[in-house]
């Protein structure tokens, strides 16, 4: 029964996957004129940079397509048969919706685990490389001595920094002590970060599944309207992931307010539609009656 939906989940991974990978490859074919290699070299480095670049392409479509084909999976009909089953075995709207939510709830922690994975070791790493590809590229040589950025870092290294610097800014002036702590402030906004994406990709397939019982009650164009309102969740969610980025960097928000704040929203969003849900299945269980 669960093949159906692992495949609508599966189809919306491989779009997104190639779909961006697209993107980037159109993007670096526009690019290669920067490029000061041989023809030879040029092309054995274009495919190493772009090896390197699957790491971040890979993290950011699994959310995506966990969004979405949670959406197109629960509204599929097999897998309503099999939901509308779990439903008939619980007692009281809320264990039908807890029975309903189960399968998304692991996919999101599928999406989440690998996503951490990819945020506290391959992402860094591969970074750290592109970059210094990316300098080869340009210029021919790589600087031993050039420091690397906070999305270069791993965890341990972002937090030594930070406490490091904390110690500068507390012997420095007022000029000097600003500029310091909007250091510190991006190196523990890029160490939120790490943790608030996977949160962000647990939430999302839940998400995308309660969406899809809120709209199982319209006759018609339901994928429609689904597909409309994943669109809008998801430009929703980008603007706030960057806002947040940029309000902690200033230090207009604490870098961790600013970083799970999206996963927050996500979070009451989902409790809202899970109170519209079980209005949804009282009222389907008092028609039956």
């Amino acid at each position: 029964m669960l093949k159906k939906p692992f495949t609508i989940i599966s189809l919306h991974y491989l779009a997104w996957f190639f779909g961006i990978t697209l993107a980037f490859v159109l993007q670096l074919v526009l690019s290669v004129k920067e490029f000061r290699c041989e023809e030879p070299v040029l092309a054995t480095m274009c495919l190493k940079y772009l090896l390197l670049n699957l790491a971040w392409i890979v993290s950011l479509s699994l959310p995506l397509s966990a969004l979405f084909g949670s959406s197109s999976a629960y509204i599929s009909g097999p897998f309503k048969k099999k939901v509308q089953q779990i439903h008939n075995a619980g007692k009281t709207p809320f264990s039908r919706l807890a029975g309903y939510c189960t399968p998304a709830v692991a996919l999101g922690f599928c999406v989440a685990l690998i996503c951490l994975v990819m945020c506290l070791f391959v992402v860094p790493y591969a970074n750290l490389r592109i970059s210094r590809l990316t300098e080869l590229m340009k210029t021919g040589t790589v600087a031993p001595d050039n420091p690397m950025s906070d999305r270069e870092m791993s965890v341990g290294q972002l937090l030594e920094q930070a406490k490091q610097i904390s110690l500068e800014s507390s012997q420095a002036n007022r000029q000097l002590k600003t500029e310091l702590d909007a250091k510190r402030n991006q190196l523990m906004v890029e160490v939120y970060k790490k943790f608030a994406l996977p949160l962000l990709g647990f939430l999302l397939p839940i998400l995308g599944g309660l969406v899809a019982l809120v709209l199982s009650k319209r006759r018609s164009g339901q994928r429609l309207i689904l597909f409309l309102f994943d669109i809008l969740l998801l430009i929703l969610i980008w603007i706030l992931l960057i806002a947040g980025e940029v309000w902690g960097d200033r230090g207009i928000l604490s870098p961790f307010v600013s970083m799970f704040m999206t996963p927050a929203i996500a979070a009451i969003i989902i409790v809202a539609l899970t109170n519209r849900c079980s209005e949804i299945l009282e009222s389907a269980e008092a028609a039956q009656r």
